[in-house]
């Protein structure tokens, strides 16, 4: 009943991949879904492309080990980012009309910065990709009983099969209903995990000492230079 449940929401995105190839019309719908994204699902996309598989399934195991200080970076340096962009970025690089970050260098300084740019930014992105299909392949690994390699292949298949159907759009209403599913599957899980633990109030009486705190106990050079960067 896993695997058939599985499969259907996984046939449901390829339909949702398949129903948004017919909006696309030019570059700016594949990009940025032609400027046209209601605001919900541009929250869900814009979540879900900081906080994906790998902060679902890397941040827990980090934070039960160390604490908020194991996880300051992800999610927490994550979203202040993302704070700061939105603050003090994002409406100037609407009202710009660009496609890419690399579009602002080409108008700001021109097609050598914009290449520079390209070339700097793009490996960047190897390393935050690979994080999430290493974590949807050891999902798919656990469910299927397939290799982790195998697991990898067929998850990235299927992501890049409806991102080039559809684009942004595709992408934004996929993102969405994976964001819905995963605050409810949170929200059941947290329930059970509190009342087989006896509460809120027992875990965190039995949690080791400094556990929940969001600074280091001394700021030390090394220590320093790891918490700001």
């Amino acid at each position: 009943m896993l695997i058939i449940c599985i499969l259907l929401y996984l046939a449901l995105n390829l339909a949702i991949g398949f129903w948004a190839s017919k909006k696309v019309k030019n570059t700016e719908d594949f990009v940025l879904a032609g400027r046209k994204l209601p605001f919900m699902l541009a929250s869900m996309v814009t979540f879900a492309t900081w906080f994906g598989s790998e902060t679902m399934m890397g941040a827990p195991s980090e934070f039960v080990h160390g604490g908020i200080l194991a996880v300051i970076e992800e999610p927490f340096g994550a979203a202040l980012c993302l704070i700061l962009v939105g603050l003090f970025y994002a409406r100037t690089f609407y009202r710009l009309n660009i496609l890419t970050f690399c579009d602002f260098f080409k108008i700001r300084f021109g097609q050598k910065a914009e290449i520079i740019s390209a070339i700097l930014i793009v490996p960047s992105y190897f390393s935050w990709i690979t994080a999430q299909l290493v974590a949807m392949g050891v999902l798919i690994q656990i469910v299927t009983g397939f290799t982790l390699i195998q697991s990898i292949v067929l998850g990235a298949s299927l992501v890049m099969l409806y991102t080039l159907l559809g684009g942004m759009w595709s992408v934004s209403i996929t993102d969405f209903l994976h964001n819905i599913l995963l605050i409810i599957g949170l929200a059941i899980l947290a329930f059970i995990i509190f009342e087989k633990a006896g509460g809120l109030q027992k875990i965190i009486s039995n949690t080791p000492e400094h556990f929940f705190r969001p600074i280091p106990i001394e700021f030390t050079p090394k220590t320093t230079i790891n918490y700001i960067f």
